[in-house]
């Protein structure tokens, strides 16, 4: 698929477009909560506290 036609795609297949955005969501929340995907919110969090 060529990346032009990606807005078209969305506004054409709303339903499917937020399928594939909120399991992406999903699996990057799991992938996070499971600890392996590590971010810089830890560490702001514990700066924010001391």
């Amino acid at each position: 698929m060529n990346i032009r036609r990606l807005p078209g795609f969305i506004y054409h297949h709303k339903i499917h477009a937020g399928c594939i955005l909120v399991a992406l969501i999903l699996i990057a929340s799991l992938l996070h909560h499971w600890g392996i995907i590590c971010t810089n919110l830890e560490a702001k969090r514990h700066v924010s506290k001391v």
